[in-house]
């Protein structure tokens, strides 16, 4: 009599083949298991780390415009205008544009026609371009837009056509601001010279929207980036953003 080929290989200490495979699916089903366990407890920190993420970029992207903007300070003896202006007075060009050899965009800035308005036809290769450090990667917009804006005004830090002149920021370079990261409604094409008023960032209205939450990134004139939380209290912004109230300390 042939003995069942099963009870040979178990008397051989070989598991049948209907075994082996259980065993394989428990395993696989074990692994699967302790994959999604672990998916679980890392999609939180995740989901943290994103956000966190954003705001150092956004925070380095205001730097390195802030450092761009000392450097033409450096080069031209004073700050660039909020824009460029034409005889008749129509705007022409943001400081944005006019800073682009300080930040590494010197061959695009070459080829743009500064006499024509920034949205001329014969700016359109320019227009067309999405410049990185003039985007923050937390908002949803197209990416030629900026929410990376000046605070413009007589006593603010960029004068609406003219240069400023550093002996012109009184209150001091780290008490005075000169950029701020606006609500993404407010975004703006990089080259459209647009940007704020210290009466939009005064309204008062605690539930204004920000990019980041709790608050949005400024850039002062030393070239450091600070957080400002939305409560901040009001005479404390304003102090930020005049160059000549008495705030701060005189350098």
């Amino acid at each position: 009599m042939i003995d069942n080929p099963y009870d040979a290989t178990a008397k051989e200490g070989i598991a049948p083949t209907s075994n082996r495979w259980v065993r394989r699916f428990a395993w696989l089903a074990a692994g699967l298991v302790l994959f999604f366990v672990l998916l679980t407890l890392l999609l939180p920190a995740t989901r943290r780390a994103r956000p966190a993420a954003h705001r150092m970029t956004c925070a380095s992207n205001l730097r390195n415009i802030s450092i761009a903007l000392n450097a033409y300070n450096q080069e031209y003896g004073q700050f660039p205008p909020a824009y460029v202006i034409d005889e008749s007075g129509r705007r022409l060009h943001s400081w944005r544009t006019l800073i682009l050899p300080f930040i590494e965009q010197g061959e695009l800035y070459s080829k743009i026609d500064l006499s024509k308005p920034w949205n001329h036809p014969d700016n359109a290769f320019a227009f067309k371009r999405a410049i990185p450090v003039y985007t923050c990667p937390s908002v949803k917009s197209p990416n030629r837009r900026t929410t990376y804006l000046a605070v413009v005004g007589e006593h603010n830090a960029f004068h609406p056509s003219q240069g400023r002149e550093l002996a012109e920021i009184i209150d001091g370079t780290s008490n005075t601001l000169m950029l701020v990261e606006a609500d993404p409604s407010q975004a703006v094409h990089w080259m459209s010279p647009e940007d704020l008023t210290a009466e939009v960032l005064l309204d008062g209205d605690p539930n204004r929207k920000t990019t980041h939450f709790g608050g949005f990134h400024a850039a002062f004139f030393d070239a450091t980036t600070r957080f400002i939380v939305t409560d901040m209290e009001p005479s404390m912004l304003k102090g930020f953003l005049t160059i000549d109230g008495g705030e701060g300390m005189r350098e």
